[in-house]
């Protein structure tokens, strides 16, 4: 009976041991694209987008836009697909993805609108609404 115990006990601690390797190996980090551009994984990064300079080629679905990060490097961003539908309100965006040889290159693109807090929030002032969600992003970031 106890070499069943020990059996089950080195087999439960095996599974766990796996699950947290895999689990590990599955996360997907914030950085800025300075420290991106050295990473040969998929990471994400959160900047505010350039509204002056995007476009989306319909035939290929490619589009690519301009974005500032956190701490200021600006970077071309190319996505394979089509433009998210709030991009255009969008104060912040994060994109996940890795370099290529010059281009961060997307593999998907999360808004982040001040108004999708509003109801949330309850509150009509959007300054206090830009800063709340400015903050959240920064405690996500850790800075």
């Amino acid at each position: 009976m106890k070499k069943r115990y020990t059996i089950a006990i080195i087999v439960l601690l095996i599974a766990v041991i796996i699950g947290l390797f895999l689990m590990n190996k599955s996360k997907v980090e914030y950085m800025d694209f300075k420290q991106a551009r050295n990473q040969n994984k998929i990471i994400q990064v959160i900047g505010k987008p350039d509204k002056n300079y995007d476009s989306l080629n319909i035939h290929s679905s490619l589009f690519i836009f301009f974005m500032t990060d956190k701490i200021g490097n600006y970077q071309k961003v190319v996505y394979h697909g089509p433009k998210p539908m709030n991009f255009d309100l969008a104060e912040y965006v994060v994109v996940k993805g890795k370099f290529d040889e010059k281009n961060f290159v997307a593999t998907e693109i999360l808004t982040k609108c001040p108004t999708k807090y509003e109801k949330e929030l309850n509150i009509q002032n959007k300054d206090t609404i830009k800063s709340q969600v400015i903050n959240k992003e920064n405690n996500i970031l850790g800075s």
